[in-house]
């Protein structure tokens, strides 16, 4: 930190911090109220454009003003496109904050009407979906379980009684007897 003053204006109490800076290789100790690394930071940016335009333009060689008159102008038509951006973002925001109010809107008879029936679905459910969706996992792989053992235990009693399964009418396995393996 290069210093920082305190001046008094108006009952405030107004901190003046100084920073050293370089812009097209001069030094100049710049004093403002903005912190120092935000102040460098300008410094830096004015400094890279002036090198830019030292870099493209011949003519600013014989006549520094030059240089500084089209730095202050490429700085000003970054600052208004920029603005421009900054306009169109807010547009846009408040389109899609409209929209979106109006999407709420139209929702929420379709949460009454999906809420009302609670055999369907409850706002718990809603609400909270991952954990209903792990407790219908543990509930599916709990049934899958007991299928397969009540299937196991069906395959043995006809490897018993020496027929073929069936299920729902329809032969889902064929199991043959130990009489006919070869």
């Amino acid at each position: 930190m290069n210093g920082g003053e305190y001046l008094y204006e108006r009952d405030a109490i107004v901190v003046k911090n100084r920073v050293r800076i370089t812009v097209d290789g001069k030094s100049f100790m710049l004093v403002g109220e903005e912190s120092e690394a935000h102040m460098q930071q300008v410094a830096e940016y004015i400094d890279s454009k002036m090198k830019e335009i030292r870099q493209k333009t011949a003519a600013v060689s014989i006549d520094s003003s030059l240089a500084y008159v089209l730095t202050s102008l490429n700085v000003a038509d970054d600052y208004f496109k920029l603005k421009v951006r900054c306009a169109e973002l807010e547009q846009k925001n408040t389109e899609i904050s409209a929209r979106m109010q109006i999407t709420v809107g139209e929702s929420e008879p379709l949460q009454e009407t999906l809420f009302a029936d609670e055999s369907v679905f409850t706002r718990q459910d809603v609400m909270q979906p991952d954990e209903r969706i792990h407790v219908l996992e543990k509930q599916l792989a709990a049934a899958v379980r007991a299928k397969e053992e009540v299937e196991s235990k069906l395959d043995e009693y006809m490897i018993a009684s020496e027929q073929t399964p069936v299920y729902n009418n329809t032969a889902r396995y064929t199991v043959k007897s130990k009489r006919n393996k070869k």
